[in-house]
């Protein structure tokens, strides 16, 4: 057999072994995501245990996003132990995974999508930022910030929301954001976030904000940043 043959032969079989790997790969995961509601229970206390609040789940489904699987949560509600008065609503939340990861073991969201929610931004006195119902009002000088998770997975999106920002360290009025769509990714050291809005009746207009990062941006000063308004 002559050194061309063979080699068209090792790429065929190398070609079939890996569509055979992927067709059982997709049907595991499909026959996984069938049975996904049935952990709803377990997911809500989970998350109530990692986001220190009671975290309620009006249904949970799963299907197969092309070759991605995706997990969508809906009906979501976020009530502080401590602050009941404090509720975070979100309408959905789209989890997608890369299926290597159902493999190997390291399963990691690739993309969150949330949709339809309210969030409340608040910059405190001192100058550090949290989110109502995600965390807390006061700074820990041992963690690396409130969202350092946002660097976890490939892309963050928040899809026709409104965003509210408290501003108590300028003492300015709240304001408002409708039919914001937010798009954070990451590449490695690379960050790149996009924020579109509607700004209040009053004002008028669009809201547009893009923001190009690299380097460490969990350090204090081993990252540069460029954007606009």
């Amino acid at each position: 057999m002559s050194k061309v043959r063979l080699f068209g032969h090792s790429l065929l079989w190398i070609f079939t072994v890996s569509i055979a790997v992927l067709a059982v790969l997709v049907v595991g995961v499909r026959f996984v995501l069938t049975d996904v509601a049935s952990y709803k229970n377990d997911l809500e206390v989970y998350l109530s245990q990692q986001l220190g609040g009671q975290v309620h789940l009006q249904d949970m489904s799963a299907k197969m996003d092309g070759f991605k699987p995706q997990l969508s949560l809906t009906g979501i509600t976020l009530d502080e132990l401590n602050k009941p008065a404090k509720t975070l609503s979100i309408g959905e939340i789209r989890v997608s995974f890369n299926p290597i990861g159902f493999i190997t073991g390291h399963i990691v969201p690739s993309q969150i999508i949330i949709v339809n929610t309210s969030i409340k931004i608040k910059r405190f006195a001192d100058g550090h930022v949290s989110i109502d119902g995600l965390s807390s009002d006061k700074k820990d000088e041992n963690t690396s910030g409130d969202f350092s998770w946002l660097l976890e997975g490939e892309k963050f999106e928040v899809v026709n929301s409104q965003i509210t920002w408290q501003d108590d360290m300028l003492d300015l009025p709240d304001v408002s954001l409708n039919s914001a769509h937010i798009i954070f990714q990451n590449n490695g050291q690379e960050h790149a976030l996009k924020v579109t809005a509607r700004l209040p009746e009053e004002t008028g207009g669009e809201f547009v904000l893009a923001i190009n990062l690299m380097g460490d941006v969990l350090s204090t000063n081993d990252w540069q940043a460029k954007g606009y308004f």
